[in-house]
C-alpha cells in the first residue's frame, strides 16, 4: 500500500503525463490561439529553450536543409526534424550554444507544415555549419 506522500506524488505525475502539449505563453496564462501567428496581436518575445533541451545536428542535406535531433523532456521529441535556413524575425537565444540571437541573424529554424511544438526555436547558421565539419581523411 502506498503512503498519502506517495500517493500525491503519483497523482501529480499521472496528471503530468495526461495533460495537453499545447503550453501557455510564457507569463500570459493563456493557451495560444489557433489563429496565425501574423494575426494574433501579442508582443513576441524571444525564444527561450528548455534548460533540458538536447540538440544535435545530424546531417545536411544541403546549403540550406539540415536534419536536426530534438529531445524536450517537457514538450516534445523530434528523431530527425528537417531544419530550414532563413533570417531571425525576432530575438532569441541558439537552441544548441545558447548565445543570443539578434532580428536579422542567419539562423536554421524547424520547417513550420505541420507546426512542429518547437516552431519558435532557432539555430545559429554558423553553429549548424560547425557542427557538420568535413571527414578526417588522415592526409596531411
Amino acid at each position: 500500500m502506498l503512503s498519502d506522500d506517495s500517493n500525491r506524488c503519483w497523482g501529480h505525475t499521472v496528471r503530468l503525463l495526461g495533460s495537453s502539449p499545447i503550453r501557455p505563453l510564457a507569463g500570459s496564462g493563456r493557451i495560444p490561439s489557433s489563429e496565425p501567428v501574423a494575426r494574433q496581436r501579442r508582443k513576441i518575445k524571444p525564444y527561450t529553450p528548455p534548460t533540458a533541451c538536447a540538440v544535435r545536428v545530424i546531417d545536411r542535406l544541403g546549403p540550406t536543409v539540415a536534419i536536426v535531433a530534438w529531445s524536450d523532456p517537457t514538450a516534445c521529441y523530434y528523431g530527425d526534424q528537417t531544419w530550414q535556413a532563413g533570417i531571425a524575425r525576432h530575438p532569441g537565444i541558439c537552441a544548441a550554444c545558447g548565445k543570443n540571437i539578434r532580428r536579422g541573424d542567419a539562423v536554421y529554424m524547424p520547417r513550420r507544415k505541420p507546426l512542429p511544438a518547437n516552431a519558435d526555436a532557432m539555430i545559429l547558421a554558423v553553429v549548424v555549419q560547425n557542427s557538420m565539419s568535413p571527414p578526417n581523411t588522415g592526409i596531411g
